[in-house]
């Protein structure tokens, strides 16, 4: 099952980017993550968790969370990524999958 719900968010956002810059160094090559994006679990518990947070705390936690994945990226050998999309098409997906908007609101690089 590709996204977990049962899992907490704090999991997705922190503990599990490390686990997987772990995986990318274990070949001990220059690594490619084919995709990346900034969406969260939409169900569950960790969904739960997000929409309960206010504005300030949701926007913290994307922000760190975009940092900690670009970091786990980019580090030593690491060639970095493709984020998901450029423009996502839908009003619902421009924080999770619209890297121009994600931009433009300083969830990463520098933003309004």
């Amino acid at each position: 099952r590709g996204n977990d719900a049962s899992l907490p968010l704090w999991l997705y956002t922190g503990p599990l980017v490390e686990l997987y810059a772990a995986l990318l160094s274990i070949t001990v090559r220059p690594a490619f993550a084919g995709e990346w994006s900034l969406c969260l679990p939409w169900y569950g518990a960790a969904a739960a968790t997000f929409r309960a947070m206010n504005p300030p705390e949701q926007r913290a936690l994307r922000t760190g969370f975009a940092s900690r994945q670009a970091d786990a990226l980019t580090r030593g050998d690491r060639l970095g990524g493709h984020f998901w999309t450029w423009k996502a098409p839908h009003e619902d997906d421009k924080d999770s999958w619209d890297f121009a908007e994600i931009v433009r609101r300083g969830f990463i690089g520098r933003g309004e």
